[in-house]
């Protein structure tokens, strides 16, 4: 597979691939330049075409949610839309390709930051704004959509939290029902003062929300009743001190979850059932040549 290179306002890119038939990872273009950003694409009904979607911190040159089509094929993008929002990083789409999920990665003064909700029209390429909503913390980092479309879980790095919002019938958001906040620190004296959840996502079969937290070094599970979006029997797991679990994928058929550790840049592997997490292996994601600076930050298989 032949793919070209490119950069817009200065910034790389990061490439998450959705086909019509699954999801995989495609290309990774990473230089992390003065903004940092996700993407995703959206299937369209041909195979070789998808709009790619990026999500950035608009403190400097970047105004929000950047839309272009995309060719699989040839890797050659071009630009469709955007549309203004507030330090949108992390980004997530409904089931149903309709809806998309951003946070706003603020704090507002001790407010909290906030989650918004667009519609996607696949036919234009335009997001339209519905509405947002209190994260339930400050800097909501991550979002993620529950398989039924019903429920989004945000994860707030610097508050430490942890927040569960309905989706109603016209997409867009209702308040958080659900808000849990971690508490501890670990022993990074730097980055480990307090919790920061990291990251949240439902399992393959929605039967459990996961939770990875960088300050106290916890990986978090709970039961997940899609009907009612409660969560209960809350359970976790230690990693080694300094870690830093950061985000983390599921195998496509084993119950199986791969940690990806940021400040250590070690990858954990557990087995995970009703009650607890197994850890199966803890091994370094670097290359044993390298003598450089640790750090990890997203893992997807």
């Amino acid at each position: 597979m032949q793919v070209s290179s490119k950069q817009f306002n200065n910034q790389s890119y990061e490439i998450i691939g959705k086909s019509p038939f699954d999801l995989y990872l495609y290309l990774i273009m990473k230089k992390l330049l003065a903004l940092t950003f996700i993407t995703i694409f959206f299937a369209t009904v041909h195979a070789q075409s998808n709009y790619l979607l990026i999500g950035t911190y608009t403190n400097g040159g970047s105004k929000g949610i950047y839309v272009y089509k995309f060719n699989s094929s040839t890797g050659d993008f071009d630009s469709v839309s955007m549309v203004k929002t507030n330090n949108p990083s992390y980004l997530d789409i409904s089931p149903d390709q309709k809806f998309v999920y951003a946070v706003h990665e603020i704090a507002q003064g001790g407010n909290g930051g906030e989650v918004a909700a667009f519609s996607f029209n696949k036919k234009t390429g335009e997001l339209s704004f519905i509405n947002q909503q209190l994260s339930g913390g400050d800097d909501p980092c991550y979002v993620s959509v529950d398989k039924t479309g019903k429920w989004i879980a945000v994860a707030n790095y610097t508050s430490g939290s942890l927040s569960v919002l309905p989706v109603n019938k016209n997409g867009g958001l209702d308040p958080a029902t659900t808000i849990v906040q971690n508490v501890g620190s670990s022993v990074n004296e730097e980055r480990q003062k307090g919790p920061h959840t990291h990251s949240a996502n439902f399992s393959p079969d929605n039967k459990f929300l996961f939770a990875a937290d960088l300050g106290i070094d916890k990986l978090m599970f709970y039961r997940f009743n899609s009907k009612t979006g409660k969560m209960l029997d809350t359970n976790f797991v230690m990693t080694e001190p300094g870690a830093g679990p950061r985000h983390f994928a599921f195998h496509p058929m084993k119950k199986i979850i791969y940690l990806v550790e940021e400040l250590s840049g070690s990858i954990s592997s557990y087995n995970y059932s009703k009650t607890d997490l197994e850890l199966l292996q803890n091994i370094s994601a670097l290359p044993p040549e390298y003598t450089g600076p640790a750090g990890s930050a997203d893992i997807h298989i």
